[in-house]
């Protein structure tokens, strides 16, 4: 990715509701997820703040960590920059500092060319005191402070698409705004200014109003005051005449300004408009970036920006921006303000196939679709209601060798989850020390797998009912995988013949049936027969719809086995009841 300004690392510094946050976020495209009030939007707005093109801002005690006002806030970033642009301001000199990939150091070359291992980068600072009154500055080698000016933040830009967007600035000609940049007129508020100071508003006024303000003019006069009154359309401090002047665009013949079209078409306006500019050196924040966005259109809103050379920070709350954004770094917010990557490589799948993991209060991740149906009965009993109420979701993690991975990643981040595994005694010690990390949120049998577990808990004599559909009748398909593991290629089969031919070679039914549900080849050579066995599995309970592992659940009700798997699993309901701030139950019913 080519680098225009860029941001290498931000802190933060008891601002709003962050007392502490230290970052160093991607060059590209960087999407921020989180709980509610965990400051995700405060990270966005700190950026907007440290680069504003205006000075004149208005700070309340709410923007100091725990409103206390006394101790100063301060927002710090590290900054690199192309080479064509400069990073100046007059005649005034700033000095840069040297990227060691973590964090600015001092130069280590006398030289003032960098050398080729060098990435020369530059420190600004805003600094909030007691007083209210913001200080930006340039923090040089020496540590000597140098202002930082607003003609250098507003070349260095900021696109900033807030979840509010009421007064749509980018679309107006506001001082450094997106408008205002592309334009690039020094001239044109002047003009405007000249053109309106000559319109004649007094006679638009009613007798009554005109005689009000010639009543006015004679005291004026009388008092030896500034007198030939009349009324005319000027600015104010903070406040440019330009500032009226917006973007219209046609619809049904009528000219109308954009910022009163739809959320979704002023914000896809506003990026335009952004991207047109000749220089593109902003800064892209955008804070709910499904704000008014049909899911097409976000997808196509996420691709312009992925296209863009431009670093960007973007917050969501849409499974569907997260499934687009294959080439985002995603950043988990926790509530600590503690901030940790996921790593792109591992879970990309996850992102793509279930989005929502990354947007749980509080997700669940299971082994495959045996586990989800089994934990999810469970779920709505011991929660007693649907637990997505609660932002539990149930995940799929796709096979140890996805579902590993995975978990790895998220116990690097402050992300709260939990995960139901099988065990098929691979990569032990990787699977130790995420179970170090996580303790009872893991659960994973202490061998096999979910279906070989409760199978083997069920008396010999309640097998034969596994076969037995929901309308009472013996399942052709369940019945077909185990003729097939037995040789028998009969047409008609029925548990009698299956029985028989079970004494006949002397095999064991539990085993079979454990086979079949888990497509077990082991031992089979031939590709064709081997391919058939694996699908055993979906005429068992493998059932995308979770009933097979509801199933589960109902078998071991049914046949009293319930009991000796009660007790090994609780810890683990009790732990999701917790994290989402419910008392634990001394059992569990079904």
């Amino acid at each position: 990715m080519s680098e225009i300004v860029n941001i290498k690392s931000i802190e933060i510094q008891r601002f709003r509701g962050l007392e502490n946050v230290i970052w160093n976020p991607d060059p590209g495209m960087n999407i921020i997820l989180g709980g509610g009030d965990s400051g995700k939007t405060t990270i966005l707005e700190a950026i907007g703040l440290l680069f504003s093109p205006v000075n004149s801002l208005t700070l309340s005690e709410t923007d100091f960590w725990q409103r206390i006002s006394e101790d100063e806030f301060c927002i710090v970033a590290t900054i690199s920059v192309s080479d064509d642009f400069e990073f100046s301001s007059g005649t005034k000199t700033y000095w840069p500092w040297e990227w060691n990939g973590q964090k600015a150091v001092l130069p280590t070359s006398d030289s003032d060319e960098p050398s080729e291992q060098q990435t020369p980068v530059f420190k600004v600072s805003l600094t909030a005191n007691s007083d209210f009154e913001l200080l930006w500055e340039i923090i040089q080698p020496n540590d000597e402070r140098e202002h930082f000016p607003v003609g250098l933040r507003r070349k260095i830009g900021v696109v900033k698409l807030t979840s509010e967007d009421k007064n749509d600035r980018d679309l107006r000609l506001v001082y450094g705004s997106a408008l205002d940049r592309l334009l690039s007129d020094n001239t044109l508020r002047s003009k405007i200014a000249h053109i309106i100071s000559q319109y004649p508003l007094t006679k638009s006024l009613s007798e009554d109003a005109m005689k009000s303000l010639n009543d006015l003019d004679q005291k004026q006069k009388e008092r030896a005051l500034p007198s030939g009154l009349d009324l005319g359309i000027t600015g104010s401090q903070g406040i440019s005449v330009g500032a009226l002047i917006s973007l219209f665009a046609t619809k049904d013949s009528v000219k109308l300004p954009l910022t009163n079209w739809g959320a979704g078409t002023r914000r896809m306006s506003s990026f335009a408009i952004t991207s047109s500019n000749a220089d593109n050196d902003e800064i892209i924040l955008i804070d709910e970036i499904e704000r008014g966005l049909e899911p097409y259109r976000l997808r196509q809103f996420i691709n312009s920006l992925i296209d863009e050379p431009r670093q960007s920070f973007i917050t969501t709350h849409s499974p569907v921006a997260i499934s687009s954004s294959h080439n985002a770094q995603l950043w988990y917010l926790d509530a600590t303000s503690n901030i940790g990557a996921l790593d792109k490589k591992t879970i990309r799948l996850q992102q793509e196939r279930d989005p929502e993991t990354f947007l749980s209060k509080i997700p669940i991740i299971v082994e495959g679709q045996t586990e989800q149906g089994f934990v999810s009965k469970i779920l709505c009993t011991v929660f007693k209601t649907n637990p997505q109420y609660y932002g539990i979701r149930v995940c799929l993690g796709q096979g140890d060798d996805q579902m590993l991975p995975v978990l790895e990643a998220l116990s690097r981040t402050g992300l709260t989850f939990a995960a139901f595994a099988d065990n098929d005694e691979k990569s032990s010690g990787r699977w130790e020390k995420v179970k170090e990390a996580m303790n009872d949120r893991l659960f994973r049998w202490e061998s096999g797998c979910t279906e070989a577990n409760i199978i083997s808990l069920l008396p010999e004599n309640y097998l034969p009912k596994l076969f037995i559909d929901p309308d009472g009748d013996y399942d052709g398909y369940r019945l077909r995988t185990i003729a097939d593991r037995l040789g028998n290629t009969e047409q008609n089969i029925t548990i009698e013949s299956i029985q028989a031919n079970i004494n006949e070679q002397k095999k064991n039914l539990r085993k079979l049936i454990i086979d079949a549900a888990t497509g077990n080849t082991e031992g089979v050579e031939d590709k064709s027969t081997k391919k058939s066995w694996k699908k055993h599995s979906q005429s068992w309970f493998k059932k995308a719809d979770g009933s097979g592992g509801a199933e589960l659940v109902d078998h071991l009700l049914y046949s009293s086995s319930w009991t000796e798997i009660e007790p090994k699993i609780r810890p683990f309901f009790n732990n999701i009841l917790t994290l989402a701030g419910l008392s634990p139950v001394e059992k569990i019913k079904i």
